[in-house]
């Protein structure tokens, strides 16, 4: 008990309570850091997300100003008049994608600038549409492939200003460098391929600039169908069941494109004459490819979404389990706070106790080390010896004894090391004014903590 008195001594209360703050506030710093890492990263993958319905919305655009450009192109060069009806639906569609692009809720980065990217769209959208009637068709392709660029160029800065771009995730990162980089820039050449060829069928004839841009083109396309066809094969080593399903589609994208490429390579590029018939074949083969296409670009930006969303719910699944952790880690805290409390409560009580059991003794009690030391000294000793306890405590036991007591002393206290007892009686003690009196002792010893105490009970018997 001296022991453990004297622990709580060195350790006071205060120090204590800091001990335990200190550790409630790493606790909580962890938790929080966890917390924090894990919101950021959740947020992260909303933000992803968000670009990914933002690519949704936009990247019809692509296809509907480029099927615009086709359609009307043909039509200035004398082409069928269906020709003309496909040219107003396309422009009444690209109407509605930016309607519903103007109802979107943005919350990317810049999303003011965004905004405003958008919007500087849909007005050269409407300033084109109103020219194009009156256009030539060298004009009508030349303009319409400057504003499919800048959809492309926002279609990066999309990816790029929600993360999707860094996003370092190994199946994430393939999909969308195939849907934001090489399908976009792919669904590109096929277009301007389509209405190079039809525009030159439609002409009855090619001239050697025109079939220089031309085989330009078509090398390009065939590049850009190569890394396509490449990056498939990526995606069936990271996820064979998406892979299956994807290859299936990139190897239909990639026939339908050589089918076109054959078709105008044997009757654009040959020199021969050609009429609306050839028109008509260029131009729906090239449909065909651009459908294929698109299909392809559909499945990968519903797999990143799929992705996006899976892992948003994963972030989600692990933010609640750290909230369920730091409400248990509170309560654990303060459950061995009060524990503390009441621990030290009993202790301080305890101690209260013995000091007032020990100083109410009608006999003289003194406690001392192996050493002789003395450690305690009550009031009856106080009383008997005529010494205060500030004078003794810390001081040899003996100075308390006759001189002639002194050496044999030592002897009885190795003797009782290992806590043996025996009782000494009829002994001589040596009060502070130098008079020795009859002392009846007793002595018992004990071990605290590994080490040898002495408690000895004296009573004047003189």
């Amino acid at each position: 008990m001296n022991a453990i008195m004297d622990t709580v001594k060195r350790h006071n209360r205060a120090g204590l309570i800091g001990i335990l703050v200190i550790f409630l506030a790493l606790s909580a710093a962890l938790v929080l850091l966890l917390i924090s890492l894990i919101t950021d990263e959740l947020g992260a993958q909303r933000l992803e997300r968000q670009g990914v319905e933002l690519l949704v919305a936009i990247k019809p655009l692509q296809r509907q100003i480029a099927e615009h450009r086709g359609a009307c192109a043909a039509s200035a060069s004398g082409g069928a008049p269906s020709y003309r009806a496909r040219c107003l639906a396309a422009g009444q569609a690209i109407d509605a994608s930016f309607a519903r692009l103007a109802t979107l809720k943005l919350q990317l980065d810049g999303a003011h600038d965004l905004r405003e990217d958008i919007s500087s769209l849909a007005q050269w959208w409407q300033r084109l549409k109103a020219q194009t009637p009156a256009l030539a068709p060298d004009a009508v392709i030349k303009t319409h492939r400057l504003l499919i660029d800048e959809v492309i160029e926002l279609i990066h800065s999309i990816a790029d200003r929600s993360g999707l771009i860094t996003d370092s995730a190994y199946d994430t990162h393939y999909m969308q460098e195939i849907a934001v980089v090489q399908l976009p820039d792919y669904l590109d050449r096929v277009g301007y391929v389509r209405v190079l060829a039809t525009r030159l069928a439609l002409a009855g004839q090619s001239d050697a600039a025109s079939h220089g841009v031309l085989a330009a083109q078509i090398e390009q396309l065939r590049k850009v169908d190569e890394v396509l066809q490449h990056a498939s094969g990526d995606i069936a080593e990271i996820d064979p069941l998406l892979g299956r399903t994807f290859s299936r589609l990139a190897a239909a994208t990639t026939w339908q494109t050589a089918m076109f490429i054959g078709l105008v390579e044997s009757r654009a590029l040959t020199g021969q004459a050609l009429d609306s018939e050839d028109a008509d074949a260029l131009f729906n083969a090239g449909g065909q490819a651009l459908a294929a296409g698109h299909r392809l670009d559909e499945v990968a930006m519903h797999d990143l979404r799929q992705r996006l969303d899976q892992r948003i719910a994963q972030d989600e699944q692990m933010l609640l389990a750290a909230g369920i952790i730091s409400v248990l880690a509170v309560v654990l805290v303060l459950y061995i706070f009060r524990r503390f409390f009441v621990s030290l409560t009993q202790l301080e009580q305890g101690e209260a106790r013995l000091e007032a059991i020990f100083d109410a003794a009608t006999d003289a009690l003194v406690v001392i080390d192996g050493d002789g030391k003395i450690l305690q000294f009550n009031h009856a000793a106080e009383t008997i010896f005529g010494y205060p306890s500030a004078e003794v405590v810390g001081n040899s036991v003996n100075m308390l004894m006759p001189e002639t007591l002194r050496g044999p002393h030592d002897g009885y206290l190795s003797r009782f090391q290992g806590g043996t007892q025996r009782t000494i009686r009829e002994i001589h003690g040596l009060r502070k004014d130098g008079t020795a009196f009859p002392l009846e002792l007793s002595i018992s010893g004990a071990l605290v903590n590994k080490r040898s105490i002495f408690i000895g009970i004296g009573r004047d018997i003189t």
